[in-house]
């Protein structure tokens, strides 16, 4: 999985008002360490929420990725502007992190922003 995309959804999907984080990552695989195969990755994360007001949050994040045996897992951490709650206007920059376990295209995950904690949930990857 040299330098190869990994995308996907965390959250349920279809459920109303439940947080989706919508992931697009690239996997840079690098040694073998301890049995297990090491890799870093980048890319970008979306949240949505169908909520009053809705969420709707972008950002770019950077982490690592493992595996063991068949099963993935991925680390990732990043910044991005998390709304005020309502009647405040404006956003604030919070911290997004989530953490993915995945083998066959399906897993579990949890993620959290803003204060607010999703999981452990549903993750599916996406294929191209």
């Amino acid at each position: 999985m040299f330098g190869s995309p990994v995308d996907g959804t965390i959250g349920n999907v279809g459920t109303p008002g439940a947080p989706v984080l919508n992931f697009s990552l690239v996997n840079w695989v690098g040694p073998v360490l301890d049995g297990q195969l090491i890799g870093s990755v980048v890319g970008h994360v979306h949240i949505t929420q169908a909520v009053s007001p809705p969420v709707d949050i972008k950002a770019q994040v950077h982490g690592k990725s493992y595996m063991r045996g068949e099963q993935m897992f991925i680390e990732i951490i990043g910044v991005g502007a998390v709304p005020f709650a309502p009647p405040a206007i404006g956003s604030k920059y919070e911290t997004i992190t989530a953490t993915i376990a995945v083998e066959s295209m399906r897993g579990a995950g949890v993620f959290a922003y803003g204060g607010t904690h999703v999981g452990p949930v549903p993750v599916r990857l996406t294929q191209d």
